[in-house]
């Protein structure tokens, strides 16, 4: 099973804490293959995140340094193109890996992760979670404003599970990178907009508990879910 999450050094610690939830929720010993996409993770950052890894049968950490260049005309989010790199998932993961789930670093893993692999997704481009409704913004406007027409759902970015056969198939990355760089001025949601936009109509809608979202700790009912900390407050 391969993973992949993305973070530069600013939110190793998160990263740290969404890879030990998945890690500990496992319920069976299987492989797993975390590939993390490097936005400038130090040394000694680095290697706490091999040491926790090492921690744990059959789990594997690999860094994958990212040519920042591909996102020259971006915007960046807090500083940061982090948030971008995970549109270039099919061409840095090798090419016999099909599919993986990707995973914001916001995240705690309240369940094992293989329920949501399990799932099949041959016939989509990926599985996602609708977005949860604003009541400042709704799924609507932030349809409309990246030029999202029809009865589509938008979905939030934080938790895919990616069929990365069919990304290849039809060159989704070049597509997205393509959209990204040339309506960077419509995009409010960085690439989470870009990913609907792309892949409008190509998606197998998932249970919510694969994609909780959260905006602050106060909530309870959280067994058995993916917790996503989408708030300011991490």
């Amino acid at each position: 099973m391969n993973l992949v999450l993305s973070a530069d050094n600013n939110f190793a610690q998160h990263l740290a804490v969404t890879i030990c939830s998945i890690l500990e929720n496992r319920q069976e010993s299987y492989r797993v293959i975390i590939n993390i996409l490097d936005g400038g993770i130090n040394d000694e950052n680095k290697d706490k995140i091999r040491r926790l890894v090492a921690g744990h049968e059959d789990a594997q950490v690999v860094f994958c340094k990212i040519d920042e260049n591909h996102f020259d005309n971006l915007p960046k989010l807090r500083g940061s193109l982090a948030t971008y790199y995970r549109l270039l998932m099919s061409e840095i993961l090798p090419p016999d890996v099909d599919k993986v789930i990707y995973l914001d670093c916001d995240i705690v893993v309240n369940l094992d992760i293989k329920e949501l692999y399990d799932i099949d997704i041959t016939n989509y481009f990926l599985g996602a979670v609708e977005e949860k409704q604003d009541e400042n913004m709704s799924n609507e406007y932030k349809k409309k404003r990246v030029g999202i027409f029809g009865s589509g759902k938008y979905f939030n970015a934080g938790v895919l599970l990616i069929n990365l056969r069919k990304w290849r198939e039809v060159d989704i990355s070049k597509k997205l990178l393509e959209f990204a760089t040339q309506n960077y001025h419509k995009l409010f949601f960085w690439d989470q907009d870009v990913l609907n936009y792309v892949l409008q109509n190509k998606v197998f809608f998932l249970s919510n508990k694969f994609n909780y979202v959260v905006d602050d700790y106060s909530e309870n009912n959280l067994d058995n879910k993916i917790i996503h900390y989408a708030g300011a407050i991490k």
